[in-house]
């Protein structure tokens, strides 16, 4: 299997499950919150219109139970009190499909079930009808005359195409424009996709978002049926979505919904007043058997930096209200982890010694020591923050570990270059990450991962370079036991193997004829290559050579013996990698899927996974996790690797 093969796997594992939470999220949400109120936070309320099978139906029926979960925590001492009968009067705005798919029947029953809603509810309510073909109409604008809105919806008749967009935007702006009453609702009714809207999708969305209009959706399983662009705007509005088979369903649906709009229930509790940005609110609602729930996401007044925190008779502020300390407290964080980063490498870092500081003034860019001996450069070329950085890595040795790998993979950094781009990346990535989300959790994760992964992208450079050169390796004993054959001294072979071989071999032997032109033993020059390539091949190459040239010999005959054994060992190698393919992607599976979950629930559902943050038993469970992850990932390496 292909790596793009395998990252297709992955992504469609990740959509699945975020699709598959989503799915569950809207089928749970039959419940449509009208309005909150955070005017005296930490105590919240919120309006709540239920549906029929949760209201008594009759006097002395027990009301229903009403349960409130904060950030996946229980609240305790929520109320629940019935506002019909104090209720003010409501908009509401009846949206019609009367394109020329509804012609006939679904038209006959779609004008019944409008009476039958208008019939139904206050006689102070205001109700708008807008029809919409090819181009939304206003028929009536809010009016409680129940004899005008009457005649509107017997005036409806059914021709044309499909403007859903265009009418959804319409009936905003009517709202904007005409809406008295402190709650407006809008009722869309069509059977079809929308055909020739000149508004988007995106546009009738953004506008019914801004407006906080709950929208209920019906859509009619026709044969141009097509309810996600209804779903998706009765999702953004906190309203629902149903479907019918039948047209003769419109009526039943509209007196629910009537019957919902005039049960609204005052909910009333004291906020837990946590240190987020959003309070995310599940509210459970029950009665005997039946039991519904919704969820909203509300913006916690302790962040509202032109306002005070509003604690109970504390006269407290609330930590990090201002954006300008949480940008100080979020950099000192970033230079907490990188500081961990560097600690952590100081003290993995072998010591540094006077060979290692003389060789780290023979390294230069072009991998040519008579290159390295022109200097670093002129002090325009490395400035005072690149001076800083490699004295302060070089003390400690760590430039040295920082150098092999660069050289390793063959790139043209300095290690204070590339330490210096690191870090800034890091730093930079976790700024705009906080910017982006306001959440330090999401912007230490972007943390980790920009720390993390310049190094696994290095370490791959140096997997794939030396794979290459391992490929080269038995071509180039052979084309250099040819040439000893021919009568060519070693060093002239080495020299044809420069002018006739790609890279990366090239650039490594051409480093070696360098070396030993100016005096280095040809046996060290090899020797060092073979350090730099970190390949067991060619340490074995070059122990060859060195006790030919000690104790004497047929160089070439040696050579040819040695490119054979590494022909057979990579064939042999191939054979193992083909046999535990399926072993190693079952193990990269097993360790990439937890963070895909984590950030596809922290998605979907970012209250259910704030509890692994802002509780002692969430913080141990990650912790617990974390560490069985490094073991379960270093045991299944050590059980898909088979040395060769």
């Amino acid at each position: 299997m292909t790596s793009r093969t395998r990252l297709a796997v992955l992504i469609g594992v990740v959509v699945a499950v975020v699709f598959a939470g989503a799915a569950s999220l809207v089928a749970q949400d039959a419940l449509v919150v009208q309005s909150t109120d955070l005017s005296t936070y930490p105590q919240v309320s919120l309006k709540v219109a239920l549906p029929p099978e949760l209201v008594p139906a009759r006097a002395g029926d027990p009301q229903p139970d009403f349960a409130v979960r904060e950030n996946s925590v229980d609240i305790a001492g929520v109320e629940g009190i019935s506002a019909t009968e104090i209720r003010e009067p409501i908009d509401v705005v009846l949206v019609v499909d009367v394109s020329g798919s509804m012609r006939g029947g679904p038209l006959f029953d779609a004008q019944a079930a409008a009476r039958g809603f208008i019939g139904s509810m206050g006689t102070r309510d205001r109700i708008a009808l807008v029809a919409f073909a090819s181009e939304p109409v206003v028929l009536s604008g809010f009016t409680a005359d129940r004899t005008a809105l009457l005649q509107a919806v017997d005036s409806l008749v059914a021709s044309g195409e499909t403007a859903l967009y265009d009418a959804i935007v319409r009936s905003i702006d009517l709202i904007t424009e005409e809406a008295q009453g402190d709650e407006q609702y809008m009722i869309v009714l069509s059977d079809g996709g929308d055909t020739t809207s000149i508004n988007s999708l995106d546009s009738a969305s953004s506008a019914v978002g801004q407006s906080e209009v709950p929208v209920y959706a019906v859509a009619l399983e026709s044969d141009e049926y097509n309810p996600e662009p209804l779903r998706a705007l009765a999702q953004r509005s906190g309203g629902r979505t149903v479907s019918v088979t039948e047209s003769a369903e419109f009526s039943g649906i509209f007196e629910e919904i009537a019957q919902e709009l005039r049960n609204v229930y005052t909910i009333t509790f004291t906020s837990l007043e946590p240190l987020t940005p959003s309070l995310d609110v599940e509210i459970v609602v029950s009665q005997g058997d039946v039991r519904r729930s919704t969820r909203v996401d509300l913006k916690s007044p302790l962040y509202d930096s032109s306002e005070p925190a509003v604690g109970p008779d504390s006269g407290w502020t609330a930590p990090l209200a201002n954006p300008f300390w949480r940008i100080v407290a979020t950099m000192f964080a970033f230079a907490a982890v990188g500081l961990l980063v560097f600690g952590l490498g100081s003290i993995l870092a072998r010591p540094s010694t006077t060979l290692d500081q003389l060789d780290y003034y023979t390294h230069g860019l072009g991998g040519s020591l008579a290159g390295d001996l022109g200097g670093p450069g002129s002090g325009g070329q490395r400035g005072r923050v690149l001076e800083a950085i490699g004295a302060l890595a070089e003390t400690h040795g760590f430039t040295g570990a920082v150098r092999t790998k660069l050289e390793r993979a063959g790139l043209p950094l300095r290690p204070n270059e590339y330490m210096f781009f690191h870090s800034l990346g890091v730093i930079i990535t976790g700024l705009m990450a906080y910017l982006a989300s306001g959440e330090l959790f999401v912007s230490v994760i972007f943390v980790v991962v920009a720390t993390v992964l310049p190094i696994a992208l290095l370490e791959q450079a140096i997997g794939r370079r030396r794979r290459r050169f391992e490929e080269q390796l038995p071509d180039i004993l052979s084309l250099v036991a040819g040439s000893l054959r021919s009568g060519w001294g070693i060093s002239q072979a080495f020299d044809l193997v420069v002018e006739e071989v790609s890279e990366p071999a090239a650039t490594e032997f051409r480093r070696v004829q360098s070396e030993n032109r100016l005096g280095l033993p040809l046996e060290d020059a090899l020797g060092r290559m073979a350090e730099r390539v970190d390949s067991d091949d060619f340490r074995w190459a070059v122990a060859a050579i060195a006790i030919q040239r000690d104790v004497g010999g047929n160089l070439a005959e040696v050579l040819d013996t040695v490119a054979a054994t590494i022909r057979e060992r990579a064939q042999l190698r191939r054979e193992v990698r083909s046999l535990t393919a399926e072993s190693r992607f079952s193990a990269i599976v097993l360790v990439i899927l937890p963070f895909f979950l984590l950030v596809a629930l922290y998605a979907v559902n970012p209250g259910y996974m704030a509890v692994l943050i802002t509780t002692g038993t969430g913080l141990a469970m990650l912790s617990l996790g974390a560490v069985l992850l490094v073991i379960g990932s270093f045991w299944l390496m050590r059980l898909t690797k088979l040395e060769v």
